[in-house]
Order: structure tokens, then C-alpha cells, then sequence
């Protein structure tokens, strides 16, 4: 479980997250969602630890991290998985090499071994027989998929996605959130997935977590979120701006 509890962050006079509160249930899928410039990315990063908020705690299985030293912070991270945006490959490793990366640091497993999961992660994603392509041989939607892979390969408990679907088309986003479905069920993972993507979040996320202005404005089911009537919510949704920009002249 992660339990999030009066987090604040700021950057000078800026506040960013403000009294910030939720949990996260074992097993569960929850989407973070919010215009852009309202703390998404600065919460996420302090829910992994990348970042120290100014007040407030993060809880990973009751363990406090924000108090953490980094040798500590390392063993709690051996449960977490990262989907980036980009995909975040190295360009110059392999396929398989940039999926081995985490397995060798992060688990003890032989070379045997971290040679089996990395076949058996791309078999997860569809992208079989691909471990000795570069990157660079790969479109979008495939990158994405890799970093899945690499995800998955430590066999994390919690999985956080940022912007998993941003820049492709209909058809890779639809695969891209049944893989996170399919994921979460066989392997029992927490996903927490960062979007802007109005299907991911009613196909994907049981939650849904909704931030404004650094403040948490809904938290709760993703069926009933269409059926809030604040403003700021209906207007995500709908796409139909509720800034009054005045007549043409």
C-alpha cells in the first residue's frame, strides 16, 4: 500500500502540491490526472522518492521514504517499476541489454536466469525474438512496449506509468492500455498511471485521482468522475475551455 499524507511542495514562491492525501490499495490501478503545470510529474517523482517534499510523508508499505538514505531508498525502489514517456532506451545497448540492465542491478538472479526473464518480459509485451535489435530499429509503439518490459523483468510490486500512450495513435494507445491491464492481473501489480489520455483512464484506472492548482479536486471512481459537476472537471473531460475569453471583435 502507499499512503500519501499532507505532501507540500514548492519551488521559491511557487507552491506546487498543497496538502496533498490518498492512498493507493494493493492491487489497484489509479490514474493521476490534471491540466498541465499542476504538479503531476513533482508528485509522482516524490511518490518514488526522486524528490523530498518541503512537509508531509510518503509511505511505501509502512515504510516512511522521505526520510530515507539513499541506501534505504534503494532496497524500497526493488519493488518499483518505471514506465517514462520516452520509452528512455539506451541507444546504444540492445534490446535485451537495456531490459538486463535492471535485472542485474536490482536482483540476484544468475545470468541463466536474467537471460529466461528477458525473453519471458518481451513474450508479456508481444515483442518476441526482439532482444537483439537496437533501438533505433523500432517504431513508437514498440519503444514503449520495451520499456514495459524493463518495467516488469524485476517483477515489481507497484508500476508507475508517465504519459504511457502520449504521441501514438488510437490503435498503439488501445494496446498499450490492455497490456497494463493484462500486467496487472497476471503478475498482482499497482499501477499508478499519470495521463492525459481520457480512454486510459476509463478503460485502465479504477481511481482516479484528479489534482488543480497543486490540490487534490476528486478522488474516486473513474465511472462516476463524468458525472461530477465541478467546472474544472467537466471541462477535461469535454475538452471545452472554461476560460471566458470574450467576444471576436
Amino acid at each position: 500500500m502507499i499512503d500519501i499524507k499532507l505532501l507540500n511542495k514548492s519551488f521559491g514562491d511557487k507552491t506546487v502540491l498543497s496538502e496533498i492525501s490518498f492512498d493507493v490499495l494493493e492491487g489497484q490501478s489509479l490514474a493521476i490526472v490534471g491540466q498541465s503545470g499542476t504538479g503531476k510529474s513533482v508528485l509522482l517523482k516524490n511518490m518514488i522518492g526522486l524528490m523530498k517534499p518541503d512537509s508531509g510523508e510518503v509511505w511505501i508499505d509502512d515504510e516512511l521514504i522521505s526520510g530515507m538514505s539513499f541506501r534505504e531508498l534503494q532496497l524500497v525502489r526493488t519493488k518499483i517499476g518505471m514506465v517514462f514517456q520516452s520509452g528512455a532506451l539506451f541507444d546504444s545497448l540492445t534490446v535485451g541489454q537495456n531490459i538486463g540492465l535492471g535485472l542485474k542491478k536490482l536482483t540476484n538472479l544468475s545470468i541463466d536466469e536474467r537471460e529466461n526473464r528477458i525473453l519471458e518480459s518481451l513474450a508479456d509485451v508481444n515483442l518476441q525474438g526482439t532482444e537483439d535489435l537496437m533501438p533505433s530499429e523500432l517504431s513508437g509503439g514498440m519503444k514503449k512496449r520495451v520499456g514495459i518490459a524493463r518495467a516488469i523483468a524485476i517483477r515489481p510490486k507497484y508500476l508507475f506509468y508517465d504519459e504511457p500512450t502520449t504521441g501514438l495513435d488510437p490503435i498503439m494507445t488501445d494496446i498499450i492500455n490492455k497490456l497494463i491491464i493484462k500486467l496487472q492481473k497476471l503478475y498482482n501489480i499497482t499501477s499508478v498511471i499519470i495521463t492525459h489520455e481520457i480512454r486510459t483512464i476509463f478503460e485502465v484506472a479504477e481511481r482516479v485521482i484528479m489534482l488543480n492548482n497543486g490540490k487534490v479536486i476528486y478522488n474516486g471512481s473513474s465511472t462516476k468522475i463524468k458525472e461530477n459537476e465541478m467546472p474544472i472537471i467537466k471541462s477535461f473531460f469535454t475538452g471545452n475551455s472554461v476560460v471566458d475569453l470574450g467576444a471576436d471583435k
